[in-house]
């Protein structure tokens, strides 16, 4: 749960073909987290097209560098915040 199942899913979410949703909802994963999937999404391209991050503690600032993590990225259709504090 939380900072630690964004770390197990680093590997999976960076070589998997085959993954094309993922709910993240209600972990902690907190602002580290985010900016640990926002790596992921600049460093390779994971083929994950929907991802939903509801109630997992993060900020503003983390789903900014998020964004930009997914300017490049052709597979992202939906992305699901809410329930975060993103005026921070």
């Amino acid at each position: 749960q939380g900072l630690g199942a964004v770390q197990c899913l680093q590997q999976m979410l960076s070589f998997s073909k085959s993954l094309l949703s993922l709910n993240l909802g209600d972990n902690k994963i907190g602002d580290r987290g985010l900016e640990l999937i926002a790596r992921i999404f600049s460093e390779n391209q994971p083929r994950l097209m929907k991802l939903w991050l509801p109630n997992c503690g993060i900020t503003g600032e983390s789903v900014g560098k998020l964004f930009y993590a997914l300017m490049n990225n052709a597979y992202m259709t939906e992305l699901c915040l809410n329930q975060n504090n993103l005026c921070h």
